[in-house]
């Protein structure tokens, strides 16, 4: 983004990957919006998915890794 001069940037991401963007975005001091979408692997039955908990187990991943 710097060597293109942007200084801002829409995050479209599934909806359950917002907050882990949101937080990655800010700590790069990147003023962004969210744009937040759907897909398959997102559905009525998001409780059985293996996508539920990643985004947990993921920011705290990075949180103790020192990521973020």
């Amino acid at each position: 983004m710097e060597q293109n001069n942007l200084s801002t940037a829409i995050i479209v991401t599934e909806k359950f990957h917002n907050y882990r963007a949101h937080t990655v975005a800010s700590e790069l001091n990147l003023l962004h919006t969210l744009s937040p979408t759907s897909s398959p692997c997102w559905d009525k039955w998001k409780f059985l998915s293996k996508y539920f908990l990643r985004e947990p187990i993921a920011l705290i991943y990075y949180k103790l890794t020192g990521m973020l």
